[in-house]
């Protein structure tokens, strides 16, 4: 029994050490550079911690996100470190626990999920869709944790409205806007990305007689009559009404 408990504990500890909380949830930490609005496969078990990106989809128009600044923590700091060890960008972030001002990092979640949905059905990722209805494991990335340089992140302190836009060929960006002008163009990886969160799509026939994602959830369990299951979705058809 005392061997059951202990086991129990050791498992609880690293699920623990494998996560950070932020103001409303909690997250993944990883030392990948998890791109916000991308797809792929979420390992989030004991032994086994990791995001394996399986795609970028394209983002015509700009998805509205929502952001918060947050102060670093002990947990976020060290979870910044390990992660700058393998990312692009190149900074230090000055944090000393027993300074009363923390430096800050920034919570990025999805705002306009509607528009994040409608982006996915869109014929220009249908390759992205096929994958999301054959792949139930697969995930689409809706928060990251991003730590950036002191001027950037001044840069977007002076901001009213931020968005997720796609950058070059096959990247993002942060755009950063105030009173409807744009005052800067922030790819994440002038950043270090040291947590995520996922959501899972929720699959329904459309007013087409097809096979849609038609919600995002941070659960197994999608709302009434839509399925995590795009194939199950697919049985759900009545192919009368054609």
């Amino acid at each position: 029994m005392f061997k059951c408990i202990q086991i129990l504990v050791l498992i609880l500890s690293l699920a623990s050490c494998k996560s950070i909380a932020n103001h409303s949830s909690y997250q993944q930490m990883t030392t990948q550079d998890v791109a916000l609005g991308s797809i792929g496969i979420n390992n989030n078990f004991i032994f086994k911690q990791g995001y394996d990106n399986s795609g970028l989809p394209s983002y015509k128009e700009e998805i509205k996100v929502s952001l918060t600044a947050l102060p670093h923590n002990s947990g976020t700091y060290k979870a910044f470190n390990r992660a700058s060890l393998s990312q692009k960008a190149n900074f230090k972030v000055n944090y000393i626990d027993s300074l009363e001002n923390k430096p800050k990092y920034i919570d990025i979640s999805i705002a306009d999920t509607v528009l994040l949905i409608e982006s996915l059905n869109d014929p220009s990722n249908t390759a992205i869709k096929n994958y999301l209805s054959t792949q139930k494991e697969a995930k689409v990335v809706t928060s990251i944790a991003l730590a950036l340089p002191v001027p950037l992140m001044n840069s977007i302190s002076e901001g009213d409205e931020y968005f997720l836009s796609e950058y070059g060929k096959k990247s993002y960006a942060l755009t950063v806007y105030k009173n409807k002008t744009l005052l800067n163009t922030i790819p994440f990886n002038n950043g270090v990305v040291f947590a995520y969160d996922v959501s899972s799509c929720c699959w329904q026939e459309n007013n087409k007689h097809q096979v849609a994602i038609v919600d995002l959830v941070d659960t197994l369990d999608c709302p009434y009559k839509t399925y995590g299951s795009a194939k199950r979705a697919k049985n759900k058809i009545n192919y009368f009404k054609f």
